[in-house]
C-alpha cells in the first residue's frame, strides 16, 4: 500500500459524523477513499494535503456528530465515489 493523501480534516459538529478526516490512496489499481468520523474535537493530527504512513495516528475517537457512544465511523469509496461495505472490503482486502 502507498502512502495515504489526506484530503478532507474538519471538525464539523453538525456534521452526523463530527470531526472527521478522508484519506485517499490507490490499493492496486483502484482508487479508494477511507472517512473516517467522530473524532475528539481538537484531537487531530494531520492537515490536508500531508501524506501520512499507514501507522500513523490520525487523531482520537471520541462521539462527535450523530452518535451516543464513542466509536470510530469508517466508510470506505472506491474511485472516491461508491460506497461499500467497510467489512467486507477489509476482510476481502487485508484480513480483517
Amino acid at each position: 500500500m502507498s502512502d495515504l493523501l489526506i484530503l478532507l480534516a474538519a471538525a464539523a459538529p453538525t456534521c452526523f459524523i463530527g470531526v472527521y478526516v478522508v484519506l485517499g490512496h490507490v490499493i492496486g489499481r483502484q482508487r479508494v477513499s477511507d472517512l473516517y468520523g467522530h473524532g475528539l474535537r481538537g484531537s487531530l493530527k494531520v492537515s490536508v494535503g500531508e501524506h501520512i504512513k499507514k501507522v500513523q495516528i490520525i487523531g482520537n475517537v471520541e462521539r462527535t456528530g450523530a452518535s451516543s457512544s464513542a466509536h470510530p465511523h469508517i466508510s470506505i469509496f472506491l474511485g472516491g465515489a461508491i460506497p461499500i461495505d467497510p467489512s467486507v472490503y477489509l476482510k476481502a482486502k487485508v484480513g480483517l
